[in-house]
C-alpha cells in the first residue's frame, strides 16, 4: 500500500501537464480548512486580551 502511495506521489510529480480541476479543488480546501483553524486559534487569544483589558479598565 505504501509503494503504491510512494509510485501515485512520484507520477503526480513528475506529470509537467498543469493543475486540474480536481487538484485546485484540494488545493483550495487545504487553504480553507489551515484559514478556518489559524482563525480559531487567533480568536481565543483575542478573546482573552480583550477580556483582561476589560478587566483592567473596570474599576
Amino acid at each position: 500500500m505504501l509503494d503504491f502511495a510512494i509510485v501515485s506521489v512520484r507520477r503526480l510529480l513528475a506529470d509537467r501537464k498543469g493543475i486540474s480541476a480536481v487538484e485546485y479543488g484540494v488545493l483550495g480546501a487545504v487553504i480553507v480548512t489551515v484559514i478556518a483553524t489559524a482563525a480559531g486559534l487567533v480568536s481565543g487569544a483575542i478573546t482573552t486580551s480583550f477580556t483582561g483589558i476589560q478587566g483592567a479598565m473596570t474599576p
